[in-house]
């Protein structure tokens, strides 16, 4: 079991075209969330987690290799925190 997680967690980084798109699909997410913010009562959890999870994929994914310690543990962030919010909606 621990060496599937070293093998998918703390792998090397795929680079910064990889963590540049997931951090605009956190930016695409937050935005989205503060416009509907302005429109009124509207529940936010699901694109501000979804954002917080993808923005962690995207640092980790544009991490310099010699970081696989800090790269596994951001991608290990972004999976708890998206996988909390399966607990949160449903």
């Amino acid at each position: 079991m621990r060496d599937v997680l070293d093998a998918t967690l703390f792998r090397e980084p795929e680079g910064w075209r990889s963590g540049a798109l997931w951090l605009v699909l956190s930016a695409g997410l937050f935005v989205y969330a503060a416009v509907l913010s302005s429109r009124g009562d509207v529940d936010l959890t699901v694109p501000v987690v979804l954002g917080t999870s993808f923005a962690c994929l995207g640092a980790a994914e544009s991490l310099p290799s010699v970081r696989r310690t800090a790269v596994g543990l951001l991608r290990s962030a972004g999976v708890l925190v998206g996988g909390a919010l399966l607990f949160v909606v449903f």
